[in-house]
């Protein structure tokens, strides 16, 4: 079985294979990263929380993101982020870490805690990615 089919998305999650792979390579990210910083286990469940739902909307159609996100004018590819975030606090996520690292994970966010950048990292240093590989492993074996 591949990690990817190991990943527990949400039943109301709306993603394809390719996808699905992303989210597993950034969830193992971050629990290596875990791992290496001995985090203590609430912020190690904050961080496989946020790695396996910031892209659990990401290819559901653009009007159910505007409503959930309820966001008319930013662009589609902006909206899965907050879109997520508002299903998870519907459904009584109330972890403001957490939340706020599903919210912003595609644009940053300067008053976030370190689940929130390491969710940024994580998605953007991935190793499913096709550029700057070296670059971005090295980054990546950095950040603990």
């Amino acid at each position: 079985m591949s990690d990817a089919a190991l990943i527990e998305l949400p039943d109301w999650a709306v993603v394809g294979e390719k996808r699905r792979a992303h989210i597993a390579r950034v969830v193992t990210l971050l629990m290596s990263w875990a791992d290496a910083m001995s985090l203590r286990d609430a912020e190690r469940t904050a961080w496989y929380d946020a790695g396996r739902w910031h892209d659990a909307l990401r290819d559901a159609p653009e009007s159910e993101l505007r409503e959930l996100a309820g966001d008319s004018e930013r662009p589609a590819e902006m909206l899965h982020g907050p879109a997520a975030a508002a299903m998870l606090e519907q459904l009584g996520e109330s972890r403001d870490d957490v939340l706020a690292a599903i919210r912003w994970h595609t644009v940053g966010c300067a008053g976030w805690g370190r689940t929130g950048r390491a969710l940024y990292m994580a998605d953007y240093l991935e190793p499913g990615r096709k550029f700057s590989l070296a670059d971005r492993a090295y980054l990546a074996s950095q950040v603990p």
